[in-house]
């Protein structure tokens, strides 16, 4: 350890401490050096979680097919035909496919940042909530929309495997559930009073929660259109 290093180590140490005896004096429970505890428990429980499931390379990983090993390793070997495929521009803008796709991304959108930059203005304005509560509740929407995402992943798996529906269908119907259910909860929103703050947080969280399920909608629909070129289509409709 040289001597910059050393110095910035003890500025470190020193704002460790200054932080404990601030929040010890104040009589906060969760100090930073329980907060700082919690951070590397949790980077134990990761390493201990990566060196059980993990592996160097495909061939030592047991839990891979022998055709998903095989692809990898052909890929990595440079086997595997990369050809880079000239971008069709004129054929994908002119795909009327590809422009309802951008006006379903760009609504989704719009919704999903209007949310989110506004809805710590409603706990606030609307329902009251001071500040500190209110930055919890503001983030419980997108908590609900996390593990819902989990969900509608495991149904649309199922429902394909079982061949239950066809793709389509299944692009269809998560897209219908991911955008029309939120419309009308959003609505519904309109006409809580400021004094049912339980309901509204309630349907704030069912309304970006459902809409995790476009995720397997118009999201995976790049993919379905054109395997070779979804990312930059994807990347097309994110500069709009």
């Amino acid at each position: 350890m040289d001597a910059g290093q050393g110095a910035r180590h003890a500025r470190h140490v020193r704002l460790y401490r200054q932080c404990i005896w601030h929040d010890h004096h104040a009589g906060n429970q969760w100090t930073a050096g329980c907060l700082i505890s919690w951070v590397d428990g949790f980077g134990l429980i990761w390493a201990i979680v990566y060196f059980i499931f993990g592996a160097s390379c495909p061939s030592q990983y047991k839990r891979i097919t022998q055709e998903e090993r095989s692809m990898i390793e052909l890929a990595l070997s440079g086997q595997v035909n990369q050809t880079e495929l000239k971008t069709p521009l004129l054929r994908i803008f002119s795909s009327p496919p590809f422009l309802v796709l951008i006006v379903s991304h760009s609504v989704f959108n719009w919704g999903f940042w209007t949310l989110l930059t506004e809805c710590p203005s409603y706990m606030k304005s609307v329902l009251g909530k001071d500040i500190k509560s209110n930055a919890v509740l503001s983030s419980l929407p997108y908590v609900s929309m996390l593990f819902m995402s989990f969900v509608f992943s495991t149904m649309s798996a199922q429902l394909n495997n079982r061949n239950c529906i066809s793709t389509g269908t299944s692009r269809k119907l998560f897209n219908t559930i991911g955008l029309w259910i939120p419309m009308i909860t959003i609505i519904g929103l309109g006409y809580v009073r400021a004094d049912q703050s339980t309901l509204a947080v309630v349907l704030l969280c069912f309304t970006v929660g459902m809409s995790g399920a476009t995720y397997l909608g118009f999201n995976m629909n790049h993919l379905d259109l054109s395997p070779n070129f979804g990312k930059k289509k994807l990347s097309a409709e994110r500069r709009k």
